[in-house]
Formats: C-alpha cells, sequence, structure tokens
C-alpha cells in the first residue's frame, strides 16, 4: 500500500495534481465525502462539476459514507482519491450538531475519527491519496467556527501525515515533496535547546552572551537576537547542554517573552499555544 496526503491551499492545483498521480490507474474509487451540492448554492455546484468532469470515465464516485470504513476496504490493485479531509471534517461536525456550545464535543469526534481514519490507511492494502487544505496560514477566522474548523483539520492533517508515507504541499501549481522531512519529534533544534556546557544562560544578564562573547541586549536579556545570532562558539552537540531554558534568563523586571506569548519555554507545539 502506498498512502500519498497532498496538501495545498484553495485553487493551489492540489486536486489537479492529486488526480494526476492516479491519471493512469484503471480502478480508481473517487471518494467525495462531503455533503453533495445544494440547489441553493450554484458556485459549490460548479466546483463539483468541475472536479468531476475532469475524471476518466472508469472512475467510480462515492459521494459521503463512512470514509475509515470505504479506505478499509481496498484490496491490492485498487486505488482510492478521497477529495477531501476538509469537507469529510465539516460534514461530521455537521452531522453531530456539534458548531455551536463547548468545542470538547466536536474536538473528541474528530480526534476519534482521525485515528480510525489513520488506522485504516496504516492497514490498506490498496493504494491511497487524500488531499486537504492547508489552514491556519491566514488571518484569524473572527467566528467561533471557523476558528474550530481551522483547528480540527489542522490536527487531521497531522494525524493522516504521520500515517501516510508520502506528503506534498502544493503552493501556487508548484509541489514540494515533504516526504523526507523531519516531524516535530525528530526536527533539529540547532543547538538553541540548551545552555553551552559549562555557562549558565544567565550570564547573559551580567553583561555576555550565554552563545559567545558578544554582549546581550539589556532590554530583553539571554534571548536577544543579538546573541542568537553570534554561533561561532555554539556546540554542535545538543547533548553537551544542560536542561535550563534560556526563557529563564530573562532578566527580572523584564518580560518575558516567551510566557507572554503563552508559550512554555521552547516548546511550540500548535496544540499548546492559546487559542
Amino acid at each position: 500500500m502506498t498512502g500519498v496526503l497532498v496538501l495545498g491551499g484553495v485553487r493551489s492545483g492540489k486536486s489537479a495534481y492529486a488526480e494526476s498521480l492516479l491519471a493512469e490507474r484503471e480502478r480508481v474509487t473517487y471518494l467525495a465525502p462531503g455533503h453533495a451540492p445544494s440547489a441553493d448554492d450554484p458556485d459549490w455546484q460548479a466546483r463539483v462539476d468541475a472536479h468531476r468532469e475532469r475524471r476518466p470515465a472508469s472512475w467510480v464516485t462515492v459521494e459521503g459514507g463512512d470514509v475509515p470504513a470505504a479506505v478499509a476496504t481496498l484490496q491490492p490493485g485498487e486505488a482510492m482519491l478521497l477529495d477531501c479531509l476538509g469537507t469529510w471534517v465539516a460534514r461530521l461536525v455537521d452531522d453531530a450538531d456539534a458548531w455551536s456550545g463547548p468545542s470538547d464535543v466536536a474536538r473528541r469526534l474528530i480526534d476519534a475519527e482521525a485515528a480510525r481514519l489513520a488506522d485504516a490507511l496504516a492497514d490498506c492494502l490498496g493504494d491511497v491519496v487524500v488531499v486537504s487544505n492547508e489552514v491556519g496560514l491566514g488571518v484569524v477566522p473572527a467566528a467561533a467556527s471557523g476558528r474550530l474548523f481551522r483547528d480540527l483539520l489542522g490536527h487531521t492533517n497531522r494525524v493522516v501525515a504521520d500515517a501516510c508515507e508520502h506528503v506534498a504541499l502544493v503552493v501556487a501549481g508548484r509541489v514540494l515533496d515533504l516526504s523526507g522531512a523531519p516531524d516535530l519529534a525528530t526536527a533539529p533544534t540547532f543547538g538553541l535547546r540548551r545552555d553551552p556546557p559549562g555557562r549558565s544562560a544567565r550570564s547573559a544578564v551580567s553583561g555576555s552572551s550565554a552563545f559567545g562573547g558578544r554582549p546581550a541586549n539589556p532590554e530583553i536579556g539571554a534571548i536577544s537576537s543579538d546573541s542568537m545570532i553570534s554561533r561561532g562558539s555554539m556546540s554542535s552537540d545538543p547533548a553537551e547542554y544542560t536542561d535550563r531554558d534560556i526563557a529563564e534568563s530573562t532578566p527580572a523586571g523584564h518580560i518575558d517573552l516567551w510566557e507572554d506569548a503563552g508559550l512554555t519555554g521552547f516548546d511550540l507545539d500548535d496544540d499548546k499555544a492559546p487559542s
């Protein structure tokens, strides 16, 4: 089985690229997991019609239904195009009437369904191409439902990416292969996670940078950009550093920039950022 997640913004070309991956396959199931277009939404109907016209006549279209169960039924030699996770998430929340009220209801629902889909992808015998919108790169939505959708789909994208062998990001008709990119657990830290050996980050308060001989900016202490760019004396081995967070070195009476941003130390996991 080969699993591919294709991410991209609106009109980026993500669906066209995903379709091209299976263009020469005869046995393809096109799974459209969202609601069918309503009569009062001609724009959405036009979008759906455009997708239908692009598909080869031999492809079989399935609309709605249980997405993880459909993925699990694929057999060797068969292929599926799932387009897209955004409409799937929206339909699940719609069907549960969970856009209003406590967001925990929708979050628990999508957590469970995303986990089911990831399990189905991991055990699938056929080939699956999954399309999804990359959300959260623009302004924060004004409506609570918009913010909830952004969070739910962002979480779903991460879960599905972990279950797929390949991940591609389509931007302005250009395709970036992210398959070999490290995930959050294995991403490089560039030597910033720990203090240099033999020196406390608090030494910056007394006039020297914890990362070299340049003095720290007295306005923000050891986490100043001036000290961070002095890389010459940095060890390339993170294991040599101590466990004290650099953020602790901010002088008393100054604003701790990390805590002010709602972050703990250098943990930049979106799930722990303020909503």
